[in-house]
């Protein structure tokens, strides 16, 4: 686990984090209409116990492209790059991860923690044994 991962576990020991997950389906005529009519969320304000958490959710969905780059704008949410093919319909689903009530210093970390390569995501697991 990473010192920053700690520090920032140990700071906001007993706060919640919310973060709602929303979903576009694009077929071929949404498309070509430009626009969708099929989008919603999968789920809303759910609580996370920790940013750790956050991350994880992001990155298992593949969702690891900020609505703003770098860390002089933060982003406001992750998207999937690529959706999900519905292989009988040609349909894509998209998701959106927005996370809800992160202070500056944390949507920073949860920033570097989707930004991370896969080796060091795991290396700063809290529930891994480690530095």
């Amino acid at each position: 686990m990473t010192k920053a991962v700690k520090l920032l576990n140990s700071l906001s020991e007993g706060k919640k984090y919310t973060m709602s997950k929303t979903y576009e389906v694009w077929s071929y005529d949404a498309v070509d209409a430009g626009d969708t009519d099929d989008r919603g969320f999968k789920y809303q304000d759910q609580e996370f116990d920790s940013i750790w958490e956050l991350a994880k959710e992001i990155r298992d969905a593949g969702a690891t492209e900020p609505s703003n780059s770098g860390l002089d704008a933060l982003p406001g949410w992750y998207s999937t790059p690529d959706g999900d093919e519905n292989y009988k319909t040609g349909e894509r689903t998209y998701y959106s991860f927005h996370p809800e009530n992160l202070k500056e210093d944390e949507a920073r970390e949860l920033f570097k923690l989707i930004k991370m390569s896969r080796s060091d995501f795991r290396k700063a697991d809290p529930d891994e044994e480690g530095d």
